[in-house]
C-alpha cells in the first residue's frame, strides 16, 4: 500500500525512491559508518575496512588469536562466579536471577575511522561491541557500583559543559597563571589502562569513601572485575581474539549524574 500524499509504503518515513536507494546502497562492497568524534559519515571499501581491522588486531600485543570457544563455556564461567557470591551473602534469588546470563552471544569487534585526525595512515578507534554479551549484565551492575566514586576522582569531567563551567569558575585574579590552554591526548587510552592497578584502585575508593556496594563487599567487585577482564572474547570476521591486556571500549553503561 501507499501513502499517496507523501508516496511512501505505510510503515515507514521513507519515500520508495529512498527505499530503493538504501537497497543499492546495500548491494555495494562498502562499508557506511559514523566517523568518531567528527559526527561526519564515512564511506569506505569493505575490504580496505577489514584489512585494518586485522591490521590492529594482529599488530599489537593487546590481543592474540584463540581456538574456538563457545558462549556457554564463557557463560558458565561468569555465572558461576556470581552464583558463588550471591550464595555467600544469601542474596534473594529474584536478585541473583537478575544477572544470570543466558542465550547470550560472544562480543563482536568493530572500529570508527578518527577523521579529526592527519597523516598518511587511517587512525581508529577500536571497539568491544559488548551487546547481548555473557559479561553485559555484571558490567551493568559493576558500572552502577562504581559511578558514585568518580566524584572522588579530581580528573574526572561527566562531559565537556562541566569543563566549560570549571574554566568559567577561575577567578579573574589567577587568568595570568593560565596562558596558555592545553589539550593532551592519550593514545589507545582504553587498551593502555592495566588492569590489575585499575581494579586495586576501584576497590580501594570504595573502601575508603564507603560508598554503597548494597550486599557486596569490595572484594566481591574486585573478584567479579577480575572474572570479567578474564574472560574478554570478541570475534572479527569469523575469527576468535581475547584481549590480554588493557580494557576494551564498549561495554553497557548506566548514566553518570554528576552529583
Amino acid at each position: 500500500m501507499i501513502d499517496n500524499l507523501n508516496n511512501r509504503p505505510l510503515g515507514t518515513n521513507l519515500t520508495r525512491k529512498e527505499l530503493q536507494s538504501l537497497h543499492l546502497l546495500k548491494q555495494q562492497p562498502k562499508i557506511f559508518l559514523p566517523s568518531d568524534k567528527g559526527g561526519e559519515f564515512c564511506i569506505i571499501n569493505d575490504k580496505k575496512y577489514h584489512d585494518i581491522g586485522f591490521d590492529h588486531l594482529d599488530n599489537t600485543p593487546v590481543y592474540e588469536k584463540v581456538k574456538p570457544i563457545t558462549t556457554l563455556t564463557i557463560e558458565k564461567r561468569i555465572n558461576n562466579t556470581w552464583n558463588d557470591i550471591c550464595k555467600k551473602h544469601t542474596i534473594p534469588t529474584h536478585i541473583r536471577r537478575s544477572f544470570i546470563t543466558t542465550n547470550s552471544k560472544i562480543p563482536t569487534f568493530y572500529h570508527l575511522i578518527k577523521t579529526h585526525k592527519t597523516g598518511p595512515n587511517i587512525k581508529i578507534r577500536p571497539i568491544v561491541s559488548c551487546i547481548k554479551s555473557p559479561q553485559s549484565k555484571l558490567m551493568w551492575l559493576l558500572s552502577k557500583l562504581l559511578m558514585p566514586v568518580l566524584k572522588y576522582v579530581p580528573a574526572h569531567l561527566s562531559d565537556s559543559l562541566q569543563l566549560i563551567n570549571r574554566i568559567k569558575d577561575i577567578p579573574a585574579t589567577e587568568h595570568e597563571n593560565y596562558n596558555y590552554p592545553v589539550s593532551l591526548d592519550v593514545e589507545a587510552l582504553y587498551t593502555s589502562v592495566p588492569p590489575q592497578p585499575a581494579i586495586q584502585y576501584a576497590t580501594n575508593m570504595i573502601e575508603k569513601h564507603k560508598t554503597p556496594t548494597y550486599s557486596l563487599t569490595s572484594e566481591d567487585i574486585k573478584t567479579l572485575l577480575q572474572c570479567i577482564v578474564n574472560n574478554i572474547y570478541f570475534t572479527f570476521e569469523g575469527i576468535l581474539y581475547k584481549q590480554t591486556n588493557g580494557l576494551p571500549m564498549g561495554a553497557r553503561q548506566p548514566v553518570y549524574q554528576d552529583p
